[in-house]
């Protein structure tokens, strides 16, 4: 039966589809990536899935996001020329393989019990890397790049505006968290999901204001950045998430610094008046019971001790398995509450420090497109993104925010636009010490 691959037939049926392949050229056009970028958007926003089995305890789904993804490769082969270099290429392998070795050693010990969960939960992070990959390499030209980014960002609105209406108009049954507030994004449609998208949220936020902050020459266009924050904050806040409030404080107290002083001043006078005057009582009602929940020591009472306790849990694996860990996604991710924790436990100190080597590049390439661009428009972004992403590393001490698909899509794709104008910069830059 092998005989087939060479016989005149199967060269007649590749080099026809080769021919079939090639004439599909509208496949890499920008209207269709474009079109595929926006879908992408809005899938993830809203998580559209479609429960498939039931592995260890933990659903799983088949994703749109999956579907759009590999549309996104296939169209990508027919635009990308050559593979750009970026300063996360070698960080991103060596954190795959890393992980890859954690569930290989995982399964040989015997501590791997579903190996294809694991597995399910390497391809989520391969998928993250890809579309950041996939953005730095199919963007042509800046027009684009801040097309995608305003079609992101739009994403977030809508997922507000959904948020803003289901607060008006409650679900009569409502059997989760205190009696006092009423959490969005709990159930119906999304399933116990607030605090995902409050981090979302306060991450879509931190750009929106940077932007807002840079772009004094378009009252136009500064107007619609602050709309869009008017829509964003509300929803934000009857997540009633305690750790997306304290993110969005300390992200509006950078992106203001990075701005100026005195506009570091006015934000920190506005917060201080939001909170004591302008803040409803429900919210007021939460910030105040952080004091309740930091003195409860009973883990089935405060979300604090619940986090202590299971942060010793993990560091006992952790102890056992200090290098490689236990395999990634041998424990569900609601153990843990802590992105680091997850990792040390999981994939153990060479996983962690290569995670946090991708984070520092992040970091690194955000601030240093900052110092070098003049252009003010990116210059918002990078500072509402370096506020933004420093928000989200602080709720990941409570919550698993580098593998939601909902915080990592939008997430790694923005970063994908900030690296194609920071690799664009870079060109500039030589060619300018070229000509001298």
């Amino acid at each position: 039966m092998y005989e087939i691959f060479g016989s005149s037939m199967a060269l007649g049926f590749l080099s026809s589809s080769a021919l079939a392949l090639s004439k599909l050229r509208w496949m890499g056009s920008g209207y269709t990536m474009g079109f595929l970028w926006a879908m992408l958007f809005i899938s993830a926003s809203f998580s559209f899935k479609i429960p498939i089995a039931s592995i260890g305890g933990e659903r799983v789904f088949i994703k749109f996001d999956d579907f759009i993804l590999a549309a996104l490769i296939l169209c990508s082969l027919f635009k990308i020329k050559e593979w750009k270099s970026t300063p996360l290429d070698l960080p991103v392998i060596l954190f795959i393989l890393a992980c890859i070795i954690s569930i290989f050693l995982g399964i040989i010990s015997g501590i791997v019990s579903q190996p294809l969960l694991n597995v399910l939960y390497l391809f989520k992070l391969i998928q993250y890397f890809m579309l950041f990959f996939l953005m730095v390499n199919t963007l042509s030209a800046a027009s684009k790049a801040r097309l995608y980014l305003f079609i992101a960002l739009s994403a977030s609105v809508l997922v507000s505006i959904y948020g803003i209406i289901e607060h008006f108009f409650p679900y009569v049954h409502y059997p989760y968290g205190s009696q006092f507030f009423y959490r969005i994004y709990e159930r119906g449609f999304f399933y116990h999901d607030s605090n995902h998208f409050a981090a979302y949220l306060m991450f879509s936020a931190s750009i929106f204001f940077g932007l807002f902050l840079y772009s004094q020459k378009n009252n136009l266009l500064r107007l619609c950045f602050f709309g869009a924050i008017l829509v964003l904050l509300p929803a934000l806040f009857w997540t009633y998430s305690r750790s997306a409030y304290v993110a969005l404080f300390i992200s509006a107290l950078i992106i203001s610094g990075f701005k100026s002083r005195k506009i570091l001043v006015f934000t920190i006078i506005f917060l201080i008046f939001f909170v004591f005057i302008l803040a409803p009582s429900s919210i007021l009602e939460r910030i105040n019971s952080f004091k309740s929940t930091i003195l409860n020591s009973d883990p089935h009472g405060s979300s604090i001790a619940y986090r202590i306790q299971q942060i010793n849990y993990a560091f006992e694996t952790f102890w056992q398995h200090p290098l490689f860990g236990i395999g990634l996604g041998s424990r569900e991710r609601v153990f843990y509450e802590n992105q680091f924790m997850m990792f040390l436990s999981e994939t153990g100190l060479l996983g962690l420090s290569l995670f946090l080597g991708i984070l520092a590049g992040v970091f690194f390439v955000a601030i240093s497109l900052y110092k070098a661009t003049k252009d003010m428009f990116i210059r918002g972004l990078c500072a509402g993104f370096i506020g933004g992403f420093t928000g989200l590393l602080l709720e990941s001490n409570t919550i698993i925010v580098f593998v939601a698909s909902r915080i990592m899509i939008p997430f790694w794709i923005i970063t994908g636009i900030l690296f194609w104008f920071y690799l664009r910069e870079r060109l500039v830059q030589a060619d300018g010490l070229k000509k001298a």
